[in-house]
Parts: structure tokens; C-alpha cells; sequence
């Protein structure tokens, strides 16, 4: 296809997308395969923060649709579980277990503690509103900490990725 860039495995990004990505980030959030795509620069390009940031979008971005699809349907959360060493000469069915919205939060905490650069008000915020066990007050904050980190990867090689994105499909020129 004249006038794509590759996106690998044999999918290709036309100009359109580029432009659609590179006029603001939540396009880019979006879109499965931009978000692939920027991950890839990000990982590439040894924007080590920028990868963990948007890692911890896409679970609170996850969070939040599995929490919307619960509240509609009452069979609870389902998350998968972790895969084992050994392969069980059974079915090869991917095993979920039950999980709560509150359990789930939790995970989501540890990530950010662990990797996300967030002030000490904003961590202590989404620990109080998941240590109070009320959902919607979870699913608030971390609606909350999903923006935060969206506002935080403008910083975190977003641009870089955008000229990049330009430059490869010669819209602009390098150096520029």
C-alpha cells in the first residue's frame, strides 16, 4: 500500500491515521494500533516511563469498561488466570477466576506505586478510595489516575512519537 507506514505484522497506518494520531494524544489512546504503535516507539526509543505510563492507561482503561460491563451484568469480574510453568495436558481453554472490582483496584495501585510517578496527594487519594470498598467511589478515582496518566504522557515521548510518526511519512522533514 503506497503511502503507509508499517505497523508491523503486515498492517499498515495510512496518512489519515497519522494525522489523526499526531493532532492530539486521546486519538492516539483511542486506537488499538496506535496505542501498539506508540508502545513500540516508547519501548524503541528507551522512554522507559512514557511504556509504563501507557501500560497503566491501558489497565485503567480496562478497569473501567470490565466495571461498566459488571454493573450492566451481574456474573462479576473474571480475570484470567496466571499461567502455569508446567502445561496441563487437559484443555488448553484459558482457566478465569472470580475476582472483585475492589481486588482488581488493588492491582492497579500496586502498578502505580511501583511504576508511575504520581505526587504523593494523587497516590493517597486512590488508595482512600479503594480501601473504602465503594464502587463507584473506585471507579472514580480511578478514572481519575487514567487522566492523570494521560496528561502525563503529553510529557513522556507523545511529541517525540508524533514527529517521528511526521517524519517517516515525509510530512515532515527531519531535523525540523
Amino acid at each position: 500500500m503506497a503511502g503507509c507506514l508499517s505497523c508491523g505484522e503486515g498492517s499498515n497506518v495510512s496518512p489519515e491515521s497519522v494525522r489523526r494520531w499526531t493532532h492530539k494524544l486521546s486519538n492516539v489512546l483511542l486506537s488499538a494500533t496506535a496505542r501498539k504503535k506508540f508502545h513500540e516507539y516508547l519501548v524503541s526509543r528507551e522512554f522507559a516511563d512514557g511504556a509504563k505510563l501507557l501500560e497503566f492507561w491501558e489497565k485503567c482503561n480496562d478497569f473501567i469498561a470490565q466495571a461498566e460491563t459488571t454493573k450492566h451484568h451481574s456474573r462479576g469480574w473474571k480475570r484470567k488466570s496466571p499461567e502455569k510453568k508446567t502445561r496441563s495436558h487437559t484443555s488448553g481453554a484459558q482457566k478465569y477466576h472470580k475476582t472483585t472490582l475492589k481486588d482488581e483496584a488493588q492491582r492497579i495501585v500496586q502498578f502505580a506505586d511501583s511504576y508511575i510517578n504520581f505526587d504523593r496527594a494523587q497516590m493517597e487519594a486512590l488508595k482512600s478510595a479503594v480501601e473504602s470498598g465503594d464502587d463507584k467511589t473506585i471507579v472514580t478515582a480511578i478514572t481519575e489516575v487514567k487522566q492523570a496518566a494521560a496528561e502525563m504522557l503529553e510529557d513522556e515521548g507523545y511529541h517525540a512519537f508524533c514527529q517521528n510518526l511526521l517524519t517517516e511519512q515525509g510530512l515532515l522533514k527531519e531535523g525540523n
